[in-house]
Formats: structure tokens, sequence, C-alpha cells
């Protein structure tokens, strides 16, 4: 598992570079298995940068969308259970009937993870957890 927590970037002002903390400018930051994301929960956005190529990719959610990714970011290659997801996301316990609800979300956020080599899997009897995969076995 390589996940690493940045908690500098570099920023030039006035000709001169300063050390300023991703959490005053509103930003986490990881790295995933090649990857640079850098999270902005203000704008509920993900930039990725893939490391080997310098590709950047921004990709914008929905708030439910963004409130369920989010733990799962935090707990990368980790499993997260559907009723700590569920009740992240909807402000609310979660009942065996809202198991749907929360698969219809994890089902829009697919598709937007999906061209980086990212997945979300589900795990039996758990919840959720979030991969890099490597392109060739996506399938």
């Amino acid at each position: 598992m390589s996940m690493q927590r940045q908690d500098d970037v570099t920023v030039r002002h006035g000709g001169q570079k300063r050390q300023i903390p991703l959490t005053r400018l509103g930003m986490t930051s990881y790295q995933f298995d090649g990857l640079n994301v850098r999270r902005n929960d203000a704008q509920r956005i993900l930039i990725v940068r893939d490391l080997h190529s310098g590709y950047e990719t921004i990709l914008r959610f929905t708030p439910l969308e963004y409130a369920v990714l989010v733990p799962l970011l935090d707990h990368y290659e980790r499993p997260v259970a559907a009723e700590t997801l569920y009740r992240v996301a909807f402000a609310e316990p979660c009942s065996p009937r809202d198991d749907r609800r929360l698969y219809r979300h994890i089902d829009r956020i697919r598709p937007k993870l999906s061209p980086l080599g990212m997945v979300i899997r589900s795990v039996a009897h758990h919840g959720y957890v979030l991969l890099k995969v490597e392109q060739d076995a996506q399938v």
C-alpha cells in the first residue's frame, strides 16, 4: 500500500517561494500508486496527477457523491463499512433498505474514477474499498 499524505505546497508570490499548508488552502493531498490526488472540499473536486505521464485531471462531484468518496480516500485500500459511508453522506443511521440508496451514489462515482485506474469494490458483508488497478486489469 502506497499512501502518503502531503501537508505542504510550494507557492510563488512576488518572486519568492513559500511553503503553505494545503489545509490552509482548503485542500488535502494523497499519493496513491503513481497518482497525486489533491482534494478540494470547498469545491468538491479532486485534482489527480499521474506521476508517470504528468497528465492532470479534474473530477467534479455532487455533494452526496463527494461525501461518500472522502472516507474512501481517507482509508485507501482499506474497507469502509457501508454504515459509516451512509452515516457520513446522509447524516442519519443506515437501515437494510437504505443499501440501495448508497449503492446508487457509489455507482455514479465509479465511471468518474475508472479512467484513472481507480475502482470502488464491494467487500462482502462489510462495505466498500477504493483501489488503484492496472489499466490492463480493468474489465
